[in-house]
């Protein structure tokens, strides 16, 4: 069959989808929307705190009379941690009261840890402000344990920070 010519100005008019056709337009839309909302979900979990893996156990005071203990402390693996305390002084001198607990002094050669508070019956925390928090049993010539952050300020730092081994040894404290 022959079509005759068709007029000028005319032309077929588009055919609708057949039923069942997906309509490609659409997809670009859904994927701008999606990358939309994973931005302002990223964006808005910088904002969240996350806590730690140090839960605050309490526990008994130091007595005032305490003679100040010294560790020095060993952290694993030692390069990534060059700028933590290599010694510690706990002393029985209250160096803060928050809602975290009593703080108590515990100078160091220079480094951001200011404080220490008993965590439980056998640990113990020590801590600089906004620093990591490193938890070691209370007793024992060789204690091994773990350092930390008290919080994470956003979800990527949860996800990727891992605690860290530390060691310390009780040694003479040097007079001062």
């Amino acid at each position: 069959m022959i079509r005759p010519p068709e007029p000028e100005g005319m032309r077929e008019l588009p055919r609708p989808p057949a039923p069942g056709a997906r309509r490609l337009k659409s997809l670009p839309t859904y994927a701008i929307l999606l990358g939309f909302l994973l931005v302002l979900g990223m964006i808005g979990s910088l904002n969240v705190e996350i806590p730690g893996t140090f839960p605050n156990r309490g526990g008994a005071a130091p007595r005032a009379d305490m003679p100040p203990r010294c560790l020095a402390l060993a952290h694993a693996p030692p390069g990534d941690f060059a700028w933590m305390p290599d010694t510690v002084r706990l002393t029985p001198v209250v160096y803060a009261r928050t809602e975290h607990g009593t703080w108590y002094r515990a100078p160091n050669r220079g480094k951001p840890f200011t404080g220490w508070r008993p965590a439980g019956a056998d640990s113990i925390d020590i801590s600089g402000h906004h620093g990591p928090v490193l938890r070691l049993p209370a007793r024992g010539a060789h204690r091994v344990g773990r350092g930390g952050w008290p919080v994470y300020v956003h979800v990527w730092d949860a996800l990727t920070s891992r605690d860290w081994r530390v060691e310390a040894r009780e040694t003479a404290c040097a007079t001062s």
